[in-house]
């Protein structure tokens, strides 16, 4: 019996490490549980809340990833956007404040890769910026096609340390954009994971053929 203790307190140990926190009150629900599998001679069985708890964490999970595939597409695609403008044109210069004149793709580029620069925003001066991109042609029929919001937002690192930013180079590009987010999100209830599966493979399709284009 005190070996049984000993090692189920360390089961408990081990996993409170995994999830940090230990609930006692969890815990006293589970003797309990187990005081009515010995009552009614049940040998092993699983709470229905635990069964739901799992299939919405897959869920969650499941549509995180495709979601993350859309960000990592919209990413590429203003990235590459990012850098034929500065093939073409040079040095593209971001500038928050009321000075703000921001025109960094010129309305081929944006046309060619379906984004128009939107606006930016600097928390605080020296910080990141947020910019946000309104998505056009193919690119936005498909997300309006889904009932999803065309505005997606790209951070761009200040290397300045004040209320601008400049992308000197293609690498400017690839390295000092980050984190793009479209208006969707895995704990969004809206959508179901057949949804947004659905909505990814269209992306998918649609970056394929894009990609094929630029070739």
């Amino acid at each position: 019996m005190n070996n049984a203790i000993k090692n189920l307190n360390k089961k408990i140990r081990e996993h409170t490490v995994e999830t940090g926190k230990a609930d006692e009150t969890l815990f006293n629900f589970g003797v309990e549980l187990g005081r009515l599998f010995e009552k009614n001679n049940v040998d092993n069985s699983r709470l229905d809340f635990f069964i739901e708890q799992e299939k919405e964490l897959n869920r969650y999970e499941s549509t995180r990833l495709r979601i993350e595939s859309v960000n990592n597409i919209i990413h590429t695609i203003i990235v590459k956007a990012h850098k034929e403008q500065y093939r073409t044109k040079g040095t593209i210069h971001y500038r928050t404040g009321w000075s703000n004149e921001n025109n960094p793709l010129n309305d081929s580029i944006s046309n060619k890769y379906n984004i128009t620069y939107s606006s930016i925003d600097q928390e605080y001066v020296g910080g990141d910026f947020s910019i946000f991109f309104n998505l056009n042609g193919q690119l936005k029929d498909i997300f309006i096609q889904h009932n999803i919001g065309t505005r997606v937002e790209i951070f761009l690192s200040n290397s300045s340390g004040e209320d601008h930013e400049y992308i000197a180079s293609e690498e400017d590009s690839e390295n000092d954009l980050y984190g793009t987010c479209i208006s969707l999100y895995p704990n969004d209830m809206d959508k179901s994971e057949f949804e947004i599966d659905t909505f990814a493979t269209d992306v998918e399709k649609f970056y394929t053929m894009f990609c094929l284009k630029l070739t």
